[in-house]
């Protein structure tokens, strides 16, 4: 019987020019250049395979496939050490020192034959909310190359099953569940001097890119990324599998465990771009009147790494449309103009700050982002942006037990009222990432209690939000129906909402820039207007 990757080697080799996979091994290897057509070409042939492997096969999935796990055992002479790293991380999950990661994922065990693809498994995942990152480790084997196409074929595999979810029995899987997969490949930085492939990896990334949103009508985006670990971890601290089991098995992190924790949350992005993109990119990221050099560092420091991955530069990037939006006003705060539904506040505003964290009443963990948040003398607004999001496929709403916590006040019930809904039902919200902006509302009413700068203003959650006629990549068109219930879904949590400390306004981004147009600064018309030509929403 048939691997699902049955005949993608010799795929790869013929698009590339050489004879044998291994071949990727050798960093001095002149590879065919390869345009992004013939990069999706080359996508669309292995996926095909696959298929072919697939109805040739005997179908005895196992139940193990696509499954979160931790497999935290080692032999204590193993000494590995891409093993080592990741048993390390996997015992640290294990101890909830680095939840949300998992390890020795199986991705194609069993579907065509039962005694294949038994070792295909990804080495590392993390999932979040509406994201999962699909890891393949490397420390000194391989080279960024070969690790490139074995990463591509797992994420063909998760288009697969994820195509196939019900006759795979995976529609309770996790990870079946998540809107964006990132495909990554994480390495010290040595791994990747001297590497010569940058445009091979770009090619792929818009390749893989473009195939999964034609595949899932946009509803599952599929990026490619390199990683290296921060300067400093030029070392894994552990010598064998069992001084893995010493430092990573305890309540408290040892040194060693600490130094691992760090490493894979500094995570430094490897610019994959070809020469002179970067500059290219940078000339048109922004819309003229835009604090270009501003915008940037504050979207260079923020978790997201949106510009170093290429995310920002998607033709579906909601980043890039809120911060062009409304970082016209970045230094000029005073000349926005009194947003849609929230006329009250006291205009003009004092403050406008992009990408901004507001923090929970408490100091660990994760704290909400904001595209925006903007202060005016009576007034705190925080503003979410939606590009396409509302019409992928929805995350899944989850709540740690800390939202529970008794700090909300007593004029929250309605947003306390969804949290708990969402509870009960994860799938109460089809379009509308109602658990998102419960968060938020939760943060901008710690917010005036907690910050100095923003005490005693009356909290506003503003969600502005795009109604595009078609998906750039595959120009099919974002259906009316959908946008009709995602309008439907922001009425129904309004109603929900209403009376709380924090205010719930909605408003589409076409009514913003509609009264813009028309405002007696001319800047400010003109700018709309290039909103609007540059992003059509």
């Amino acid at each position: 019987m048939h691997s699902l990757f049955s005949g993608t080697e010799q795929i790869i080799c013929e698009a590339l020019g050489i004879r044998r996979r291994a071949e990727l091994n050798r960093r001095s290897l002149k590879l065919a250049q390869l345009s992004d057509e013939e990069s999706f070409k080359l996508v669309n042939s292995l996926y095909d395979r696959m298929m072919t492997n697939y109805s040739g096969g005997s179908f005895s999935p196992s139940g193990m496939l696509w499954r979160c796990r931790r497999a935290p055992d080692i032999r204590d002479d193993n000494r590995n050490p891409e093993t080592i790293l990741e048993k390390a991380v996997a015992n640290l999950a294990d101890q909830e020192h680095m939840p949300g990661w998992f390890n020795q994922c199986p991705v194609a065990s069993g579907i065509t034959d039962p005694s294949k693809d038994r070792r295909r498994a990804i080495d590392l995942v993390h999932l979040s909310e509406s994201k999962a990152r699909l890891i393949e480790l490397k420390w000194a084997s391989d080279t960024p190359a070969y690790a490139l196409f074995e990463v591509v074929e797992y994420g063909l595999a998760y288009l697969f099953a994820l195509l196939h979810e019900h006759e795979l029995r995976l529609e309770r899987r996790r990870l079946m569940q998540v809107a964006e997969v990132v495909l990554e490949v994480v390495a010290p930085s040595a791994f990747y001097e001297q590497a010569t492939h940058s445009d091979l990896f770009t090619s792929m990334n818009t390749a893989i890119d473009r195939f999964a949103a034609e595949k899932t009508d946009g509803t599952v985006s599929m990026s490619l990324r390199a990683l290296s670990f921060p300067a400093q971890f030029d070392r894994i601290p552990f010598d064998d599998g069992r001084a893995v089991k010493n430092s990573c098995r305890g309540d408290t992190l040892s040194d060693e465990a600490s130094m691992v924790r760090k490493a894979f949350s500094q995570l430094v992005p490897v610019s994959l771009l070809p020469t002179g993109t970067d500059k290219l990119n940078h000339q048109n990221r922004f819309l003229p009147g835009v604090p270009a050099k501003a915008i940037e560092e504050i979207i260079n420091a923020a978790q997201g790494n949106e510009i170093a991955r290429g995310k920002f530069d998607s033709p579906e990037s909601s980043a890039a449309l809120a911060v062009n939006t409304f970082g016209f006003f970045l230094h000029r705060p005073a000349d926005l103009p009194p947003l849609p539904g929230c006329e009250h506040a006291a205009w003009p505003a004092n403050s406008l700050a992009l990408e901004a964290t507001v923090r929970f009443p408490w100091s660990g963990g994760r704290h909400p982002v904001l595209d925006c948040l903007v202060a005016t003398r009576s007034t705190l607004i925080g503003i979410e942006c939606k590009r396409f999001e509302p019409f992928r496929k929805p995350a899944k709403a989850s709540f740690s037990d800390a939202y529970w916590r008794p700090v909300w006040g007593d004029r929250m019930r309605g947003f306390e009222g969804v949290r708990d809904a969402l509870h009960e039902d994860s799938g109460l919200y089809a379009h509308l990432d109602a658990a998102q902006l419960v968060k938020h509302a939760f943060a901008l009413r710690s917010e005036v209690h907690r910050a100095k700068e923003h005490h005693g203003l009356r909290p506003t959650l503003l969600y502005v939000y795009a109604e595009p006629d078609n998906w750039p990549r595959t120009g099919r068109r974002v259906e009316d129906s959908a946008k009709k219930q995602h309008r439907d879904e922001i009425a129904h949590f309004a109603d929900c909402v209403s009376g709380d400390e924090v205010g719930f306004v909605s408003v589409t981004y076409r009514q913003v820039l509609d009264i813009w147009q028309r405002h007696s600064d001319p800047d400010i018309g003109q700018h709309a207007e290039a909103v609007i030509g540059r992003f059509s929403p």
